[in-house]
C-alpha cells in the first residue's frame, strides 16, 4: 500500500505515518456501518416476509368475505336467474302463438268451415236415408196388413175385380 501511494502521489510514507490511523478508522467505521447495513437488511427481508404474510391473510380474508356475499346471495342469485328464464320463456311461448295463430288460422278457419258443411251434408243425406228407410218400412207393412187382411185371388185380378177374404 505505500508503493501504490507513493506511484500515485509521488509522497514517500512510512509505515508508523498517522495516515495509515485514518486509514484503519475509515476501515473500522465501514465495518461497523457494513455491519448495520446488514443487519438492516435482515430486518428488512423480516419485514417483507412480514408483509408478504400479511397480504396473503388479507387476501385469504378477502376471498372468504367474498365467499360468504356469493353464498349468501346465491339462492337470490338464482332464483332471479330463474324467474329471468321463466319470464323469456312465457313470453317466447306468447309470441310463438301468436305466430302460430297468424300462420295456422286460416287453414283452421277453412277446417271449421268445411267442418261445419260436412256436418250440414251429413244431417240433409242422413234425414233423406230416414226418410227412404221409412217410407221403405211403411210401404212393406202396409203390404202385409193388406195381405193378412185382403185374399187375392189371380183370377179375379185379371178380371179387373178382388175378393175380401177377411171381410164379408
Amino acid at each position: 500500500m505505500i508503493a501504490e501511494i507513493a506511484a500515485r502521489h509521488g509522497v514517500r510514507l512510512d509505515k508508523d505515518d498517522p495516515a495509515f490511523l485514518l486509514v484503519d478508522l475509515n476501515m473500522m467505521a465501514l465495518e461497523e456501518e457494513t455491519g448495520q447495513l446488514s443487519k438492516w437488511k435482515d430486518d428488512v427481508a423480516v419485514l417483507i416476509g412480514a408483509l408478504h404474510d400479511g397480504s396473503k391473510k388479507w387476501e385469504d380474508t378477502a376471498s372468504a368475505i367474498g365467499k360468504s356475499i356469493f353464498d349468501g346471495h346465491k339462492q337470490a342469485f338464482v332464483k332471479d336467474i330463474e324467474q329471468e328464464r321463466t319470464a323469456f320463456l312465457g313470453a317466447a311461448r306468447t309470441e310463438l302463438n301468436s305466430v302460430m295463430r297468424e300462420a295456422v288460422g286460416p287453414v283452421i278457419r277453412e277446417l271449421e268451415a268445411a267442418t261445419a258443411r260436412s256436418r250440414s251434408s251429413r244431417a240433409f243425406w242422413s234425414a233423406t236415408v230416414g226418410v227412404m228407410i221409412g217410407s221403405v218400412i211403411g210401404c212393406a207393412a202396409t203390404l202385409y196388413v193388406a195381405k193378412q187382411n185382403f185374399i187375392v185371388d189371380e183370377p179375379a185380378i185379371q178380371a179387373g175385380h178382388s175378393i175380401n177374404k177377411g171381410r164379408k
